[in-house]
């Protein structure tokens, strides 16, 4: 995936995947920053889905795409479609979404944000080693699952960026 465009402090994207992110990462990393000598910070959109059990968050996942307005999301195909064949791969960034991912308008499903506390922890900790620096959540039920997330996932994030940064192999958040 190539980025056009002048400099840019920061860089976001929706829902890829994380080895795509990480290739992105690299080629920004290396080629634009260096070249206009920034840091680019990226920040990454996703959809959360923690539940106590891996089943149980891959069972809601799957009733939300059952429950999934099929003519809407057709719409929003066609419409990407048509609005990635005027960038210059003549793809764009949803030419390769299925309908499961464009559920959720901006493929947050694809970022597997999915899964039990530790899980969702996990996934969050592999972005931020590839350089994702913020990430734009969205939720079923926003209130009751956002607090719910800061309750059960975010200190466990924290406690594993502390051993990472410790061990050397995170810089610190903000730096």
């Amino acid at each position: 995936m190539t980025v056009r465009g002048g400099p840019r402090n920061l860089l976001a994207v929706c829902g890829l995947c994380l080895s795509n992110l990480a290739q992105l990462a690299r080629t920004q990393h290396s080629e634009v920053a260096r070249a206009h000598n920034r840091k680019v910070r990226f920040g990454l959109n996703g959809f959360v889905i923690v539940r106590d059990t891996e089943a149980e968050a891959c069972d809601q996942l799957c009733e939300i795409i059952a429950h999934a307005d099929a003519e809407a999301v057709e719409g929003f195909r066609e419409s990407v479609q048509t609005a990635g064949a005027a960038t210059s791969d003549k793809k764009g960034m949803w030419a390769d979404s299925s309908f499961e991912d464009l559920v959720q308008y901006n493929d947050g499903f694809r970022t597997q944000l999915i899964g039990t506390p530790e899980q969702v922890a996990d996934r969050i900790i592999e972005y931020k080693k590839i350089g994702v620096d913020l990430i734009l959540t969205g939720f079923l039920h926003f209130q009751e699952e956002l607090e719910a997330f800061g309750k059960s996932v975010i200190p466990i994030v924290r406690e594993k960026e502390a051993e990472l940064v410790n061990r050397g192999l995170l810089t610190p958040a903000g730096v």
